[in-house]
């Protein structure tokens, strides 16, 4: 069995799958042509009009998704099935989970300790922030890390529930589906759990695809700092990476990406964040998603900023929701192992 396969299944380009974004199915048109330019059909007038009328369907129960997950699959090829960035448009309003009792300078304490030994340091939280964070409002907010003109969509909330349940609510690939997402590993190491992955998503008129290539790992060094009670899921974009996919697509390797897609599809300048997994006193945890992306072509990168964060409440909180409800009854024996933050494996319920 591959342990490692769930863990590179799982999403660390949820800002790329621009289809969920539109709220539509199609990918291109009836004859099956590609658009051959963007226009101003595709600025930030048409994208943001677009984004208003997108009406996301109700992702599925979880608990469907165990028997889909079981279907035979080609080993280094899959539609994902993935917890989008976006899908959070579509679940449903949670009331505020609160986490009473933790402390708004635990919550200062351990940002720092995580922003010393995190691939990607959080932004330092003002004393109403922590105190909103403790008693369980989401935290969100668009930075410039790099202080340059990129722009991180940035999520954090504190859920009453274990550190490991979350991390199977965002780590687990039987949740929520988005099938216009095709990637194949280009390469892995067990040692270290590295990965890279070739992404390509199939967008609607008048929009070109968009592809990439990007490296992923779990932070085994953060992990190892705090003794296993953080956990850090990033990724990074190999630019210029999908060059060398090129002859893999022409091989069909690829699922259904024909060559003729590829060639038109555009590389995404920009695509980098995490999934982070945090452990508190008292049975909480912070589950924390920030996602910096460029998509390129006529997409103005901060309308696609904004547009993250708007989603982002519904998202971390179907995510809490889910550790809470789901996990503890889907991720039990059987269940394929998830790989933990650090070395080793996450347990299952009724093995802890």
């Amino acid at each position: 069995m591959d342990l490692q396969a769930p863990f590179q299944r799982h999403v660390h380009l949820e800002t790329t799958a621009l289809p969920a974004i539109f709220g539509l199915s199609g990918s291109r048109r009836g004859d099956g042509a590609m658009v051959q330019s963007e226009t101003l059909r595709a600025d930030s007038v048409h994208f943001r009009e677009a984004a208003e009328r997108a009406s996301l369907p109700s992702p599925a129960e979880p608990g469907a998704r165990a028997t889909d997950s079981q279907t035979p699959r080609p080993p280094e090829v899959e539609l994902r099935w993935r917890f989008t960035v976006l899908a959070p448009l579509a679940l449903s309003s949670a009331p505020a989970l609160a986490a009473p009792g933790l402390s708004a300078a635990t919550l200062r304490d351990t940002l720092a300790t995580f922003n010393a030994h995190a691939a990607y340091p959080l932004p330092p939280l003002s004393p109403s922030e922590l105190k909103a964070l403790a008693d369980g409002e989401v935290f969100k907010t668009i930075d410039r890390p790099g202080g340059d003109e990129r722009r991180r969509a940035i999520g954090m909330l504190v859920v009453p529930t274990r550190q490991a349940d979350l991390w199977v609510a965002c780590q687990d690939p039987h949740f929520t589906a988005t099938e216009e997402l095709t990637e194949l590993r280009l390469s892995r190491d067990p040692s270290t759990g590295r990965a890279s992955w070739y992404g390509h998503a199939d967008l609607p008129s008048p929009f070109h695809d968009r592809h990439w290539v990007v490296d992923v790992w779990n932070n085994h060094a953060l992990a190892a700092a705090t003794d296993g009670a953080m956990w850090e899921h990033p990724w990074r974009l190999d630019l210029g990476g999908v060059a060398r996919v090129r002859g893999r697509v022409s091989a069909g390797e690829v699922g259904q990406v024909e060559v003729s897609a590829f060639d038109e599809s555009i590389e995404t300048p920009v695509n980098e964040g995490a999934w982070i997994a945090i452990d508190l006193p008292g049975d909480r945890a912070l589950v924390a998603y920030h996602a910096t992306t460029v998509v390129g072509g006529s997409i103005p990168d901060g309308l696609m900023s904004r547009f993250v964060l708007l989603g982002m409440d519904k998202m971390l909180r179907g995510v809490a929701r889910r550790a809470i409800e789901v996990v503890p009854t889907h991720y039990v024996g059987g269940h394929e192992p998830i790989p933990a933050g650090g070395p080793g494996l996450t347990p299952t319920h009724g093995a802890r």
